[in-house]
């Protein structure tokens, strides 16, 4: 075998950096893509009341409360429409128009994420999406996730007998 022919077989000493480059540009190009389409994150209901100008017209995610007594369902051209606004604890609040039913978790005063576009000055959000946290399957009714110790002891007969 000839000089020339092992240098024909062998590999450019150029070969490995060159796909290993290329591979890492390749997901550098798909780690790009989507953070770019995911990359929005949440606000929250006062910093839109506050400055609503700077939102107008952009695409938002707000995280809130449903305001108890502001849901209205409506029928627009067929289409189900739902009325409601978003508060935060400060009572800062931005109306929402969401397209679509209600959703089966729906009920004021839950917390909520709401994603969609501002309009009417970033007063009004039509939404796109509607996500509504439920309850903790552990919180009872009243509010309480967490019970007292002599709760479980009156209830399991566990601690110390007196």
């Amino acid at each position: 075998m000839s000089d020339r022919e092992t240098k024909q077989r062998q590999p450019s000493r150029f070969a490995y950096p060159l796909i290993i480059g290329g591979i890492l540009a390749v997901g550098l190009v798909f780690v790009f893509i989507s953070t770019a389409s995911g990359g929005q994150y949440a606000l929250e209901v006062g910093q839109v009341a506050t400055s609503p100008e700077r939102y107008d017209g952009k695409r938002v995610r707000l995280v809130g409360h449903i305001k108890a007594g502001s849901t209205q369902e409506l029928v627009t051209a067929g289409q189900p429409e739902l009325h409601f606004a978003i508060i935060d604890e400060q009572g800062h609040e931005v109306a929402v128009v969401y397209q679509q039913s209600r959703p089966d978790a729906y009920e004021e005063g839950r917390s909520c994420i709401v994603e969609g576009t501002l309009t009417e000055g970033g007063m009004r959000l039509d939404a796109q999406k509607l996500t509504v946290k439920c309850p903790s399957k552990y919180q009872t009714e009243d509010g309480v996730v967490d019970k007292p110790p002599s709760y479980y002891q009156q209830k399991y007969g566990t601690g110390s007998s007196s």
